[in-house]
């Protein structure tokens, strides 16, 4: 019942020679192939790892100390101690500055009554208890004589009269200052000289209020030169050391 698969004649063609053929006596030589050069692996080198990258490393992170409580019986007997030098040196600051305020008044006293008026009591009784008195400016540099001359007397010759104009140029009012009359000869060399106090030329005026600012004070003196002939005269201001 098998049925039979045709057969097929198989023709093997072959180029290879078959042994025992003529020209074939010798099996075929082997192809030869370069063989490949074994391969020589160099040593491992040992490999360093760096610390990180072997494996993590923990740093203890610093235990915080604890702060030392302080001594509280130590400190509770201090604070007396604290508090009474603190008084103790504010009492000596506010005398310290007592003490500068009451020199500041005495040495500035006549300017801060000229300036300020209404202070003027308050000072007269600080100097009633320092033994010291109060005094208006007395600057000369701002005290001026606008003008003088020096008039013989047609009639006497010798009788001369001076006349002069002082102004105060201060903003406060200033006191009265002392004036100097000097005589020369024709080589201006001094002759005879003389001071006038405020009570002998300027007869009158109220001393005590002094000259106010921006004040004329009219100056006329009459003198008796006797024998003497005088050539020239210089008047100058000044107050008193």
């Amino acid at each position: 019942m098998d049925e039979l698969l045709p057969e097929f004649p198989v023709e093997v063609e072959s180029s290879i020679p078959e042994w025992g053929e003529e020209g074939s006596s010798e099996a075929p030589a082997a192809a030869e192939f370069p063989l490949p050069e074994p391969v020589v692996s160099a040593p491992a080198e040992a490999v360093t790892a760096e610390p990180d990258t072997l494996a993590p490393q923990f740093v203890p992170e610093p235990v915080p100390e604890w702060p030392v409580a302080p001594d509280t019986f130590a400190q509770i007997a201090d604070e007396p101690k604290k508090r009474h030098f603190f008084w103790l040196w504010l009492i000596g600051a506010l005398l310290l500055l007592a003490s500068l305020s009451v020199q500041g008044l005495y040495f500035f006293r006549s300017d801060l009554a000229a300036r300020h008026p209404e202070f003027k009591p308050l000072l007269q009784q600080l100097c009633g208890v320092l033994q010291c008195g109060i005094h208006l400016p007395a600057d000369p540099d701002l005290l001026g004589i606008d003008t003088s001359n020096l008039e013989a007397d047609p009639q006497q010759a010798n009788l001369v009269m001076l006349n002069a104009i002082l102004r105060n140029r201060a903003k406060l009012a200033q006191e009265y200052p002392q004036l100097e009359l000097t005589l020369t000869d024709t080589q201006d060399r001094m002759m005879a000289r003389r001071i006038f106090t405020p009570g002998e030329y300027a007869k009158g005026a109220d001393l005590k209020r002094g000259m106010a600012p921006n004040e004329e004070v009219t100056v006329k003196l009459n003198l008796d030169l006797g024998d003497l002939k005088a050539a020239g005269y210089r008047v100058f201001l000044f107050y008193p050391q």
